[in-house]
């Protein structure tokens, strides 16, 4: 049989033309701060301002104490710890280069989408989705823009799959009922940005999925996220290529069901606890196995029917036969499992107090050898 080959031509990895248009065309930068002209949105040194609306809770350098500056690092800038001093709340800052042109492009798309629904949960709107990470607001702030967001206290999806990994436990790794409330709130999130909010997020991936310590499962980084008001379909390509979809690595027209693959593949990886395409030994082959090679399945006796179905409909190689998330909440799976066993809060306490020491250790016994090695050299 013949093999097939990858067409490296059809893979756009670098950047997304539409982007770097939007973002030098819309916006203008001066001492006062950086203003989005199509969005009417104003960052300044005295908080976020929307035209024709009064000016959010005021912010600026004063109100803050940065306690941790090392946080993470999101697709638009770093991330760091801080306190918001006129609350006394612990708060996470996306600080992003304003002169950076692409970044503003992936800031204005970020701010966009979580202040309409800060605003909607401000005017007791019914759209208000508690499956997005909160705003408090944003400044200007010598060249940079610092965007004030709801800490979550558990880190991300990408934080406990390298918990599990560096603890060396093989998959199954999450309970089906964790992983269905998980689920369950991750599609509530993705509903809303596919029928209100009418957007793509085009980056679903374990470390833009944030928890925090009371359960809640919540989606970040909305920075080259895309509108589908204009068109059913889009074509450029940006995000993560190990959770892109066929349709995006191969270049071709694709839509919201795309976020759904990237879903997919996430839900596989907390049920094994390993990337379903690992085999692949360098990145170009990895791109070819998610075109060429046979969807993702759940084998075994290991996992139930349902999960099994569940995740076969999020990983249809063919768009027009993946299910949407709405399609998804009514699934059996999620509906058999949403009550059943344990608290997301219990289980990341038990990741905490059990699985956290195994993998600590494991980590420290691995720079042992590496420094005796080093020494033996």
């Amino acid at each position: 049989m013949k093999k097939k080959t990858f067409q490296k031509k059809n893979l756009c990895l670098d950047t997304d033309e539409d982007s770097v248009q939007a973002g030098s065309v819309y916006s203008e930068i001066g001492p006062d701060g950086l203003r989005f002209l199509k969005e009417n949105i104003k960052v300044s040194k005295d908080g976020l301002q929307v035209q024709g609306q009064s000016q959010l809770q005021p912010i600026n350098a004063d109100y803050i104490q940065i306690v941790n500056k090392h946080l993470g690092r999101g697709a638009a800038g770093t991330v760091s710890e801080a306190i918001y001093k006129p609350l006394g709340i612990r708060v996470a800052i996306k600080s992003i280069n304003a002169y950076d042109r692409e970044k503003r492009y992936q800031l204005m798309n970020d701010i966009k989408i979580l202040l309409h629904n800060k605003m909607n949960a401000e005017n007791n709107s019914g759209y208000y989705c508690q499956f997005l990470v909160n705003l408090y607001g944003a400044y200007f702030d010598e060249g940079s823009v610092k965007v004030v967001l709801e800490l979550m206290d558990a880190g991300s999806l990408g934080d406990i799959l390298r918990i599990y990994r560096a603890a060396q436990i093989n998959g199954p790794i999450i309970s089906e009922p964790i992983l269905a409330k998980i689920s369950q709130q991750i599609l509530n999130g993705l509903s809303y940005l596919h029928l209100i909010s009418n957007q793509i997020h085009r980056d679903i991936k374990p470390d833009n999925i944030l928890l925090n310590s009371q359960g809640y499962v919540k989606l970040t980084d909305f920075g080259i996220s895309r509108d589908l008001e204009q068109s059913a379909f889009c074509t450029t390509n940006c995000g993560t290529q190990a959770y892109m979809s066929p349709e995006r690595i191969g270049a071709k027209k694709y839509n919201h069901l795309s976020d759904i693959w990237s879903f997919g593949i996430v839900l596989y990886e907390l049920a094994m606890g390993k990337y379903p395409f690992s085999s692949a030994k360098t990145y170009f082959e990895m791109l070819d196995a998610v075109v060429n090679e046979a969807q993702p399945e759940l084998s075994g006796n290991q996992f139930s029917p349902e999960l099994k179905d569940f995740l076969t409909r999020c990983l249809q190689k063919k768009i027009s036969m993946r299910a949407s998330a709405v399609e998804l909440l009514s699934h059996p799976w999620i509906l058999q499992n949403f009550n059943k066993g344990e608290s997301i809060s219990d289980w990341l306490q038990h990741v905490k107090h059990n699985i956290l020491p195994i993998a600590q250790k494991n980590r420290e016994n691995q720079d042992q050898k590496l420094r005796q090695q080093l020494e033996k050299d």
